[in-house]
């Protein structure tokens, strides 16, 4: 039975018709069509489909808006013709299944027309004061969508559900436009200026679309607001591997990180892999992969709530667990499971896995539970950088390597509160040069040298570097010593601020050498344009007095 001829779609189209000559309306409209069905079934009458009372509740909730007459007559209303609205018209023609189907649509389709101009007006009104203030021409989607969710936060749609129930849902993805534009509220209030024209393309849509110009331009907006959300989820997914791997890997340049979508992924964080660091897989470069691999998806989570961890970090977990698995079970460079190749065992006749196997596994995924721990940690700790770096992939889409370094420098500690202005005791320290680049291990972390830079031994016999020309300017050879020869050299008093650690931080050094990790009570000393260090607390006091 086709659905024009079937009597439940005829009994629907007489009360619709009722209903628009009870209230004076000129066409039939998707509206008055499920008004038509929900008064069928709210006033018991026949109706031979019974999936059609599956959907009394989302026809009454469609209906909340419309005035249905009491006295609804139906009688010689078959008579009577009315036209069909370009939406209904264009519905009716793509509708081909049951009657089930056809209501189903109308109420995806379902949309108060007839109360549509005095809204959109009150959303024109503030989107043409925001554009004044901004300086634009015309109005865009993403414009008029923004000034709806504040119109909605006004209250203006308290007694319009269907459409406060659109900007709602729509609500999380028009927040991501209001943010990476940074409006404000204050932006879209009225000035009782005129109205500023619509831009083109947008008034085609909206005539395309057959559907009302508010509902439209939540609907555009919602779908520009969305491409927004992905790709700013993406930008803090990146954002965390690089951190990641500028803090854990700082010998290895980051070439490139990216937002801009491909076939293969949504974003990429690119290094260079050419270095010695990648040849040497020891069970420090395995740690350290591990936490990278799994930033991206554990930035998100620390970003927009650990509900958002998604399908989108698949990609990552594969390739740690493989890692993982490779570590333990291939390698054997794991402490815990032990000097064991389960690959070369698995080739001696009567091997089975079992407990070997099971262990392997049970030991991989503690590895991954442990990185996951770390990984929060090493992030929390750093989340300013991630921040940033997300901040500039939304406004640049790509950073190179200099970009990266640039976002994560630490330019000097002047406008930190609580800063003491110290000067540096004259002290005698051994002083080997860098016969060849390298990264020297710290006690605050990794930090790369170049050739010719000096290694400065400490009282523990620990050592730091330090570049050649800083060198040059800060210590003089002592006793016999020639300049550039290793010895034992006097560091010369300078003077600076300083200011004690409350708590962990990060401190990334200038021209990507590296980053110290302070602990809570350890002094970061300043002696200007970027040139920092780390004291350990117990150290602090032999190397510096406060200046008062």
């Amino acid at each position: 039975m086709s659905l024009t001829t079937h009597p439940d779609f005829m009994m629907s189209v007489t009360v619709a018709k009722a209903i628009a000559l009870s209230t004076s309306k000129p066409e039939l409209t998707p509206n008055l069509m499920i008004a038509g069905l929900f008064t069928m079934l709210d006033r018991k009458m026949e109706v031979t489909e019974k999936a059609l009372w599956s959907r009394e509740s989302s026809l009454r909730d469609a209906c909340a808006r419309l005035t249905i007459p009491a006295d609804l007559s139906i009688e010689k209303v078959s008579e009577v013709r009315l036209p069909l609205s370009n939406r209904l018209r264009q519905l009716l023609k793509d509708q081909k299944t049951t009657i089930e189907g056809f209501v189903d649509t109308l109420l995806e389709s379902a949309i108060p027309d007839e109360e549509d101009e005095p809204l959109f007006e009150i959303i024109w009104k503030k989107s043409s004061a925001h554009s004044r203030r901004y300086g634009n021409v015309k109005l865009t989607a993403d414009v008029l969508a923004a000034a709806a969710l504040f119109a909605f936060r006004d209250g203006i749609f308290v007694d319009h559900p269907a459409f406060a129930s659109q900007i709602a849902f729509a609500t999380g993805n028009i927040e991501s436009i209001i943010e990476m534009h940074k409006w404000k509220a204050e932006d879209f209030k009225e000035d009782n200026g005129s109205l500023v024209d619509l831009e083109p393309s947008l008034v085609e849509k909206m005539d395309e679309s057959f559907v009302s110009r508010l509902f439209s331009i939540i609907s555009m907006g919602a779908t520009a607001g969305g491409r927004i959300a992905q790709q700013r989820s993406t930008a803090f997914h990146e954002a965390g591997h690089a951190v990641a791997s500028f803090m854990l890997q700082p010998q290895v340049p980051i070439v490139q990180v990216s937002v801009i979508s491909t076939q293969e992924f949504e974003g990429v964080m690119r290094v260079d892999t050419s270095g010695p660091y990648f040849a040497d897989r020891n069970r420090k470069f395995f740690r350290e992969y591990l936490q990278i691999c799994l930033a991206g998806g554990i930035a998100e989570q620390i970003k927009f709530g650990e509900d958002f961890c998604n399908e989108g970090a698949f990609s990552d977990i594969k390739n740690a667990s493989v890692a993982a698995w490779n570590w333990v079970a291939k390698y054997g460079l794991d402490e815990s499971f032990g000097p064991v190749c389960l690959p070369a065992l698995a080739e001696q006749p009567g091997f089975e896995g079992g407990y070997l196997a099971n262990e392997a596994h049970r030991r991989v995924q503690e590895l991954l539970k442990a990185s996951q721990e770390e990984t929060k940690t090493l992030l929390t700790a750093n989340w300013r950088y991630v921040e940033t770096l997300a901040s500039l992939l939304m406004q640049h889409k790509t950073l190179g390597l200099r970009d990266v370094i640039e976002a994560m420098i630490d330019h000097g500690i002047v406008a930190w509160p609580g800063t003491k202005n110290v000067k540096s005791k004259s002290v005698n320290r051994e002083v080997r040069f860098a016969q060849s680049s390298g990264v020297c291990q710290t006690m605050e972390g990794p930090v790369r040298f170049e050739t010719g830079d000096a290694l400065v031994m400490g009282s523990q016999s620990e050592e730091w570097p330090i570049s050649r020309a800083k060198f040059e300017r800060t210590y003089t050879p002592v006793s016999e010593t020639q300049f550039g020869i290793n010895g034992t050299y006097s560091k010369m008093p300078r003077e600076g601020i300083a200011i004690q650690l409350s708590a962990p931080r990060s401190i990334v050094l200038k021209d990507g050498r590296g980053t110290l990790q302070g602990r809570a009570g350890d002094w970061v000393v300043d002696y200007g344009e970027g040139d920092l260090s780390l004291v350990s607390s117990n150290l602090f006091f032999s190397y510096y007095e406060i200046v008062i």
